[in-house]
């Protein structure tokens, strides 16, 4: 429907004019749709009006789900859930408080350092599938990582914790330091240290370790390994004290 508007002089115009002025149009609803149902419309006409309010209905409620799930506020994160790390790295066996340069890196027992992947909640190895034969890198972490009972990390502040060699000194660790895994085990051999532990500010050391290929699924996300802290002596400190041990 068209009104029209009267103009005189008191609205500015010269004369009297008349402006179509356009009626605004009337929203479309269900009750309306019926309204119209009940009144005979015709079939094309009924169809007509009937799409674009599904097409509207449709993409409000698109909206306002993607609104929802994106909400800081939402419960649900998609994002965070593919993040989740399901599996670790860990060490299994525990490493004495004091190791010596040149010599092996051994457990308390005197044995192989074992590393496994288990699957965070279960704890149990995954002794089958791809991440089972994943090789492993044994990196020198600061004797401070995790002093606060910190049990969960972010891949940068694992990496923000390597201890690389003094200037001028050789690698801090050398040996076989990447480690196949088998069935989901693998074996520390042939690793020792190079330096001793005196010069950092903690004075202890801890062995790291991570993946060595990059997983690019978020949903791989594998937490590294690390183990209790340690200090490391030169190896004529172990002469000294076999000597005063005699």
């Amino acid at each position: 429907m068209v009104l029209k508007r009267h103009l005189s002089d008191r609205d500015g115009g010269v004369g009297s004019q008349e402006f179509p002025i356009q009626a605004p149009k009337r929203k479309l609803s269900f009750a309306t749709v019926a309204r119209d149902i009940t009144k005979g419309l015709p079939f094309h006409e009924f169809v007509t009006k009937l799409e674009p309010f599904l097409r509207s209905v449709v993409r409000d409620e698109v909206e306002r789900a993607i609104l929802h799930h994106s909400s800081p506020s939402s419960s649900f994160n998609l994002c965070d859930s593919f993040k989740a790390r399901d599996w670790q790295l860990h060490f299994d066996d525990r490493l004495p408080s004091t190791l010596f340069t040149c010599n092996n890196i051994e457990s308390v027992d005197n044995k192989p350092v074992k590393i496994v992947i288990i699957d965070a909640s279960s704890k149990k190895i995954m002794a089958s599938g791809p991440l089972s034969s994943i090789k492993v890198e044994i990196v020198v972490l600061d004797g401070d990582f995790g002093d606060h009972d910190l049990e969960d990390w972010t891949e940068e502040e694992f990496n923000a914790n390597i201890v690389r060699e003094r200037e001028g000194k050789r690698p801090l660790v050398t040996g076989e330091l990447v480690v196949p895994l088998r069935d989901g085990v693998g074996y520390i051999l042939n690793i020792s240290f190079t330096d001793n532990s005196s010069w950092i500010r903690s004075r202890q050391f801890r062995l790291g370790a991570r993946i060595v290929q990059n997983i690019s699924s978020c949903k791989a996300r594998i937490r590294e390994a690390r183990s209790e802290a340690f200090v490391v002596k030169d190896h004529r400190g172990e002469c000294k004290c076999f000597f005063d041990s005699a």
